[in-house]
């Protein structure tokens, strides 16, 4: 399998099983941690087969591929070869400049919300919901910042919340959340 893969994508494996004794191999069971791959009647000696499975991959994984078998005569043999699959991480990150604001009752007040794709997908359709006041951007590659400012006007000391929510190319969502307080 390739070992770097994006999040939801349907991922070809392919198990190659040799045998390298001098015996025939029968009754061989294929498996891996999603469960049974396949099954193999006979191998003879210095001869292989390739089974194939497909899987969606949401997480990286540690997977490890199983073989038993049986020699000439009727021994389990056992094999087993490990497979690590890195999935692509889509991830923001959002933060209010400054952290706290302080103004007099109904006075405006401006913050700069610094948005960061902090993840290796390029994200879509990125939208920052909060206070009653809404922004989208197009897309945003993957290590890019981004500043936005955002005038508000409040009359009593209260927590301005900020939801950031984009998708990457399989429609997964990467959501970020921060806070400034005006006082």
């Amino acid at each position: 399998a390739p070992s770097l893969v994006r999040r939801g994508d349907n991922v070809r494996f392919q198990i190659r099983v040799e045998n390298s004794g001098d015996g025939n191999l029968t009754n061989l069971i294929v498996s891996d941690s999603f469960g049974e791959v396949g099954r193999i009647d006979t191998i003879n000696p210095g001869a292989f087969q390739v089974l194939q499975t497909e899987r969606v991959v949401t997480q990286s994984l540690q997977d490890e591929v199983k073989v038993i078998a049986r020699d000439d005569s009727g021994q389990e043999l056992f094999a087993s070869q490990g497979l690590n699959l890195r999935v692509r991480n889509s991830s923001l990150e959002i933060r209010g400049d400054p952290a706290e604001v302080r103004t007099y009752p109904g006075n405006p007040v401006g913050v700069t919300w610094i948005l960061s794709n902090t993840g290796e997908e390029l994200l879509k359709n990125i939208t920052l919901d909060g206070d009653g006041k809404r922004c989208m951007l197009a897309e945003m590659l993957p290590g890019r910042t981004v500043r936005m400012a955002a005038i508000y006007s409040k009359n009593t000391t209260t927590w301005i919340n900020v939801t950031a929510r984009g998708v990457d190319q399989n429609g997964f969502d990467a959501i970020a959340e921060a806070s400034v307080l005006l006082k």
